[in-house]
């Protein structure tokens, strides 16, 4: 195969890509993003969990509303509970921090011109540099792509159909490929746009037709 494959016979196997130590270590801050907004996300619910306990609707915590709001009810709390809220409280700012500081260090590099790739893809209507961030240094920076299936092989987006005699049954999306990547683009999808042809059709009223009038009788 080894043979067949330099002769020329380039289907013979596919060949696998392998990031380089430095494009992989490009891959670490968004991931750390990613897993701290996931922190951020379980200290807010845990804190909103531990104030419905005793009937407290709080606002939106650690926005600027919040002070004000804790200022007037903490007191109403058993002292454990609120000191562990306030720890809570504490851990949830520094994530916060954190966030904010890889942030600006995204629009930083963006800005200074060292990821031209990342500023380019940012211009698309659509794309903030968080985005275009993921899709360089997940999908676009080491891998080359010549059609649509190898693209959506990668994604796993490519169906998976499953025929057997008479049945043929479509099974989905094969999932296989970059998670990342793969939500970042469904979330596009399923985000709609109000000037396009497609949400103004959706937000017309459905005429409910013969079979479903008897359907619902």
């Amino acid at each position: 195969m080894l043979m067949r494959y330099h002769a020329g016979e380039r289907r013979v196997w596919a060949v696998a890509r392998v990031p380089t130590p430095q494009q992989e270590d490009d891959r670490r801050s968004h991931r750390e993003l990613e897993r701290l907004r996931k922190e951020r996300t379980a200290h807010s619910n845990r804190i909103c969990s531990l104030l419905v306990l005793h009937n407290l609707r709080p606002p939106h915590i650690g926005k600027r509303s919040w002070k004000r709001w804790w200022a007037e009810h903490g007191s109403q709390l058993p002292p454990n509970l609120r000191a562990e809220i306030e720890r809570g409280l504490a851990r949830l700012a520094l994530v916060d921090t954190q966030i904010l500081s890889i942030e600006a260090q995204h629009r930083g590099a963006v800005k200074a011109g060292t990821q031209p790739a990342i500023a380019l893809l940012a211009r698309l209507k659509g794309i903030g540099v968080g985005s275009a961030w993921l899709l360089v240094k997940e999908l676009f920076g080491w891998r080359r792509f010549h059609n649509r299936r190898e693209l959506a092989g990668c994604l796993g987006l490519a169906p998976m159909p499953y025929s057997s005699g008479e049945t043929h049954v479509d099974q989905g999306i094969s999932k296989a490929g970059n998670k990342r990547s793969r939500w970042l683009m469904i979330e596009w999808l399923g985000t709609p746009n109000p000037r396009s042809p497609r949400f103004l059709t959706l937000q017309q009223p459905v005429t409910p037709s013969l079979r479903s009038a008897r359907v619902g009788t």
